[in-house]
């Protein structure tokens, strides 16, 4: 009987000291999974909804901000202006000023390609907002580009031709280094000196993600999962 109970008093000793190790363990991994999920979710959202908009989906309509919801309800997105989200989407169309931009709106010659006055088209071979619309708890998050000026937009979220080619208050130049300064989509030639890749006066649309992720103290402290995608 004292053997056995020496036995007993070993197992349970063994177990605490295990306990220590394997409970942290566990717990670290549940709260790497739950924020694996949670990105993979909020990159998934961010795609969806950004190949919409690539394709004409007007989001300012209540109707099409339903269906961004939907996408995203199972992870917290809700509608505009309920602060009780956990989600918010920035959707943004930007584009590069080019000669023929500036021809448009008066502000360059009849030459090709046309020379244009700068003095007018200020806004020359920079980055500028088209469109901004977001979707959520907008509270949560500005974007990393910026945002253009409200006074700027109409009644859904657009800045029209005139305005963005010679108001500087609407250049989005801080697109030239999103996501990062190595990898980023370049400012492009606009002389018609070649047909490649990303042309000056194409719309570029950029939609970010981010939904709020519970904290794990000890494990992870969130700041919560952010992804974007670009089309």
């Amino acid at each position: 009987m004292r053997v056995r109970s020496r036995r007993h008093g070993t197992s349970g000793v063994e177990f605490a000291l295990l306990t220590v190790v394997w409970v942290p363990l566990i717990l670290g991994t549940l709260a790497v999974g739950v924020n694996l999920v949670r990105a993979l979710q909020t990159t998934h959202v961010a795609r969806d909804v950004g190949h919409m908009y690539a394709l004409g989906v007007d989001f300012s309509q209540t109707a099409n901000q339903s269906l961004a919801v939907r996408l995203g309800q199972e992870i917290g997105l809700k509608a505009t202006g309920d602060s009780t989200g956990d989600g918010v989407l920035i959707l943004t169309t930007v584009t590069f000023v080019g000669r023929w931009a500036c021809k448009a709106q008066g502000f360059a010659d009849n030459a090709t390609p046309p020379n244009v006055d700068t003095s007018r088209c200020v806004n020359y071979r920079h980055w500028v907002y088209v469109n901004r619309v977001k979707i959520g708890n907008t509270a949560l998050r500005q974007s990393t580009i910026g945002d253009p000026p409200a006074g700027l937009m109409n009644s859904v979220g657009t800045i029209t031709s005139d305005i963005y080619v010679a108001n500087t208050t609407d250049r989005a130049d801080t697109f030239l280094t999103f996501p990062d300064s190595t990898n980023h989509l370049p400012s492009p030639a606009d002389d018609g000196s070649t047909t490649d890749g990303y042309q000056a006066g194409q719309s570029v649309f950029l939609v970010e993600a981010f939904f709020r992720v519970a904290d794990f103290p000890g494990f992870i402290s969130n700041t919560g999962s952010y992804a974007y995608a670009i089309f």
